[in-house]
Parts: C-alpha cells; structure tokens; sequence
C-alpha cells in the first residue's frame, strides 16, 4: 500500500448502512433525539469526506437483506443475523437518504456498488470510505475512519489476495464457512503454495480448489463460498441486465481443473 497524489476532484463513497445502524446505536444508548442523531450524521458525512480527502460524498445502500443475490447462490448468507435494529435505524438511513446523492440497487449490497463505483470508471476519482475490512478485496483509495488518517490505496494485486484469504477463511459475521480450520494465517500459508505466475490469481485458484477439495468439498459448494466472498468489481457487473456476473476461477475449465485435484 502506498499514498497517491490526488486530483483536485475526489468523490468519497460512504458505506450508508454501517453509518446509519451505528448512529442510531448511539442515539439509543444515548437516549437522544432525532434531531440530535441527524446533526451528528450530518457533522460526520463531511468529516469523513475531509479525512477522505475529498470534494463530495455519495452515500450507499444495501438492498433488503432478504433481496440480496448470495441467497441464491447460497441461502444461509446472513440468516445468522436475528438481532432486533436499533428504534431509530430508519429514521437515520432516512435523514443520510436526505443528506446528499444516494445509491442503492436492487439485488446487491453496498459493498458491491462501492466496489463496481470504485473500478468502473464513472465516478470522479472516487474513495471508498467504510469500516469493513473486506473492502480492502476492492483495488483503489479507501479510508477506513476509525483507523486511517489519510486514504490508503490497495493494489489490485493486494485486493486479489485479500480475496483469495475471504474465499478460504469465510465469514462468520455474514454466515457463509469457508473451509472449516482455516484461519488467516493458514490461509496465508495456503496461498504462498501456489506456483510462480505472470497471473497469480490462476496459481491461488489452483490451490484454493485444492484446498476445498481435501476438505472433502464438491466444485458447487467451493464456487458458492467464492461467490459469497467476492465484493463486485466492474467485470462482475452486466451493466444491460442489471445484474451481478457470477465469480468463476480465470481458468479454461473449472470442472477439468477439479477432476484433476480430486485424482
């Protein structure tokens, strides 16, 4: 990771549904009011797009969780998610509805619109600003504002990695396994295996296949758990159809590659 000059034009894309859920937290056990949650929204979308070191803001929504592409490719995705929101959740995604430009899409979460945003080309040199640490599968500036000072940018060779690390270890907090005993350390391990390549993103889906099939995985059950991993880039997105081009490994043939492993 390394610092990048920046144009005088920047535009910070801020995670809505991390914003909202944790203001209205606050308000909560702050016993606050409504107008009192909104200055503080308000006070914190320009603070983040100064740190961002930005012009404007846009603010990003999820889809209704229930509406959300990964149930389809695989249905537990975040059902393990049964807390009651905060009272005042929609009054505080309202009033960052009402703050500035806003997105949402049908089918797929913020996570995705901020990450086909950041490497589509459209937005005005734009920072990802989110808490989440799998944003960082996302290549380009990002800011995270409980941590970060400046934006950091992430190589789209760091944002593969972090991918590949996603694919092995899962996420708990989103309900999708992974490979069971596999943590970020093993993960790692996993993927300095894989051979040289002019394409390391070939050699780490070499050996991620691998790794799901000596756990005893089917090619399915490895693709869904990529597939709820991987955050939408640009080339994941049909921009006719609206809707999310499924992950598959850069390989000819997925299917000969997992004969091949299973021998």
């Amino acid at each position: 990771m390394s610092r990048r000059r920046f144009h005088t034009e920047r535009t910070a894309l801020i995670d809505a549904d991390h914003l909202a859920y944790q203001q209205a937290a606050a308000a909560h056990a702050d016993q606050s009011d409504g107008h009192e949650m909104g200055e503080r929204i308000i006070a914190l979308l320009h603070a983040y797009t100064r740190l961002a070191c930005c012009t404007t803001f846009i603010t990003v929504f999820s889809c209704d969780r229930s509406d959300n592409f990964r149930r389809d490719v695989y249905a537990p995705y975040k059902t393990n998610r049964t807390a009651e929101p905060p009272a005042m959740l929609e009054l505080a995604q309202k009033l960052l509805a009402d703050a500035g430009p806003t997105i949402s899409r049908p089918k797929i979460e913020a996570d995705d619109i901020m990450g086909i945003a950041q490497t589509g080309g459209k937005i005005p040199h734009p920072v990802i600003v989110s808490m989440d640490k799998d944003m960082r599968s996302i290549p380009g500036l990002h800011l995270n504002p409980d941590k970060d000072d400046f934006p950091v940018y992430i190589s789209e060779y760091d944002a593969d990695h972090a991918f590949f690390m996603q694919w092995l270890t899962g996420d708990a907090t989103d309900g999708y396994p992974g490979i069971k005993g596999i943590g970020p350390a093993k993960a790692r391990k996993i993927l300095n295996t894989a051979s040289d390549s002019t394409a390391p993103i070939v050699g780490w889906s070499e050996v991620c296949l691998q790794s799901y099939c000596d756990a005893g995985k089917t090619l399915d059950e490895a693709l869904q758990q990529a597939q709820c991993a991987r955050i939408l880039r640009i080339e994941d997105w049909d921009g006719e159809a609206k809707r999310p081009i499924l992950w598959t490994p850069p390989i000819l043939n997925p299917e000969v590659l997992w004969e091949a492993v299973s021998a």
